[in-house]
């Protein structure tokens, strides 16, 4: 006996792989998946279009694009008027299958989501990636995220395309990248699992782009980000290739709010050629990650890095995996793993600064974490290149040896708890590293007084009047 709820539909369609074949995989015709186990409680009376894909070729870059148009809404933005994604030229017929839209359907899924937007996609999609969407992924992020909701996606054309046999991840020069790479070169892996390809995306990470100045800004910072990176990259042995796009153009909210989805756009441009693509970790290991999901209210879950170790499964289809990678290791052991590979002290970037543009900046939260680990590591010095290491210890290192006391009831203090332990079992006095001042400021994070700056919007005021901005 099926149980019934409200929002609630007991359909019984099962998986592509798991039912009798019939015509489901052979090219199906103007089909809208209904959700397995879940309805949508409104039917969206919006509609964006995204054309048939088209191929071009110009300034030795290979881009695919296609054209969108908005029903029942508000006429759709200049710089909104097509999604593309693009690489240089000589990847493109290894890497890039021209009739797949599979990488705009992953690049519009959140901005429709939020926006209320249904999805009418005039190309061809993957059978099996439509199924896992409507049935498994979009639930599952309205879970995570109640103010995003699952949306209706009506395919032109379903197949099943096939898939390559490279293995990729992204390089950013980043704490979790390195350790990816390192993980994978080092560790005895079946030859099929080997990496054999680096890829930088041009999906948020570098920025949002809500109007076509600021898209500009964006894919000058990525070009300045790739050129820095490169001769690090080099080191690998492996080919890094620049996946440039106007992804950013469609987010409503922050990137964190929608990353895993931003990346699988850019991996979903490159199917022709992936079997495998590692998806590194944002640095929160599992224990971590259920802690964090125990205690963060539903309007303060904008991360959706914390959803990739069960999204991820997800996102891929028959002859494409998404796999996450790093989630058993801390951001401490992390950067203890590439605190002696040169190429990370060659171009380690962190940094999140909308300003920076190829270097650190070495005062955001990121770099001064990073900084604060490769200290207790006793490894800062080996990383003069790429942080301003006298700056941070002249300015900060004091206040954030004090946080690693009195952590602030904030998401990064799990982050700083295993910086705790890790001082505690090298027998590292803290408490001699930072001032009384900073050790009485990091204690008032733990009081109502903080909390009540925060919610009133007064906590950057304060700051400034004390001297701490």
């Amino acid at each position: 006996m099926q149980r019934r709820m409200d929002g609630i539909c007991p359909i019984a369609l099962r998986p592509p792989d798991q039912r009798r074949m019939g015509g489901f995989n052979n090219k199906m015709r103007h089909m809208t998946l209904p959700a397995y186990g879940y309805r949508v409680k409104s039917m969206q009376n919006k509609t964006l279009i995204v054309g048939q894909p088209t191929a071009s070729v110009q300034d030795n870059q290979y881009r695919l694009s296609a054209t969108l148009k908005a029903q029942g809404g508000e006429a759709m933005p200049e710089h909104q008027r097509e999604i593309w994604l693009s690489l240089p030229v000589e990847y493109a017929e290894v890497f890039v299958n021209p009739e797949s839209s599979d990488c705009f359907l992953m690049g519009l899924l959140y901005f429709a989501m939020r926006m209320g937007y249904s999805l009418k996609i005039e190309g061809k999609i993957s059978a099996q990636l439509l199924w896992n969407l409507s049935n498994e992924a979009m639930p599952l992020i309205s879970a995570y995220r109640p103010l995003v909701q699952p949306v209706n996606i009506e395919a032109a054309e379903t197949t099943d395309f096939p898939g390559g046999h490279f293995v990729g991840t992204g390089f950013s020069a980043g704490v979790d990248s390195f350790s990816t790479i390192i993980g994978n070169l080092r560790h005895h892996v079946r030859p099929e699992d080997k990496l054999t390809h680096l890829f930088f995306f041009n999906v948020g990470a570098n920025g949002q782009g809500r109007s076509l100045e600021e898209v500009e800004h964006v894919r000058k910072k990525f070009r300045m980000r790739y050129e820095s990176f490169a001769p690090a990259a080099q080191l690998t042995g492996l080919p890094f290739i620049p996946i440039d796009s106007n992804v950013p153009s469609f987010m409503p909210n922050t990137f964190a709010a929608q990353l895993t989805l931003c990346n699988a756009s850019a991996i979903y441009f490159l199917r022709k050629g992936l079997s495998k693509y590692l998806l590194s970790s944002e640095g929160y290991n599992c224990r971590e990650w259920f802690r964090y999901l125990q205690l963060q209210p539903e309007e303060q879950r904008f991360d959706m890095a914390l959803l990739e170790p069960v999204l991820c499964q997800w996102l891929g289809d028959r002859n494409l995996q998404i796999i996450p990678y790093g989630n058993s290791m801390t951001r401490l052991e992390k950067t203890s793993l590439l605190a002696d590979y040169e190429p990370a002290r060659q171009c380690l970037n962190v940094c999140n600064s909308e300003k920076a543009m190829e270097i650190n900046c070495s005062v955001c939260t990121k770099c001064r974490r990073t900084m604060l680990d490769l200290e207790l590591l006793n490894k800062l010095d080996h990383f003069r290149k790429v942080f301003d290491v006298d700056l941070f210890r002249q300015k900060f290192k004091s206040r954030d040896y004090a946080e690693i006391l009195y952590p602030p009831p904030e998401r990064e203090n799990f982050f700083l708890h295993s910086s705790r332990r890790y001082a505690r079992e090298q027998g590292i006095d803290i408490a001699s590293q930072c001032t009384q001042s900073d050790r009485f400021f990091a204690f008032m994070h733990q009081t109502w007084v903080y909390r009540v700056l925060k919610e009133l919007h007064l906590l950057d005021f304060a700051k400034r009047l004390v001297g701490r901005g």
